[in-house]
């Protein structure tokens, strides 16, 4: 899921149902990408 530019994001939403790991790519700056992960296990 590559979000565009300035969209808020309800992590609380992005996070529901999640029972072990989400890796979602949120921006990409340069060469750089920026990351939401979400990790539940220990």
């Amino acid at each position: 899921m590559l979000v565009p530019s300035l969209t808020v994001i309800d992590v609380q939403q992005e996070s529901q149902g999640i029972d072990c790991y989400k890796n979602i790519p949120v921006s990409l700056v340069n060469d750089h990408v920026i990351r939401l992960s979400i990790m539940t296990e220990p």
